[in-house]
């Protein structure tokens, strides 16, 4: 993985936390924010390189 942007590093704590204490609904709901984070990084980045 590469450089985290502090918004993703702050999620994947929260995550890891929420995994610890077995809380599944909040790692889902981080899950889908860092999914939805890395599409639109990813898109953004495909539409500078053109």
């Amino acid at each position: 993985m590469g450089f985290l942007s502090p918004l993703e590093n702050n999620l994947y704590k929260k995550k890891n936390r929420a995994k610890r204490e077995n809380a599944q609904p909040i790692v889902e709901k981080n899950d889908k924010v860092l999914k939805k984070y890395r599409v639109n990084e990813l898109y953004s980045f495909k539409r500078l390189s053109r």
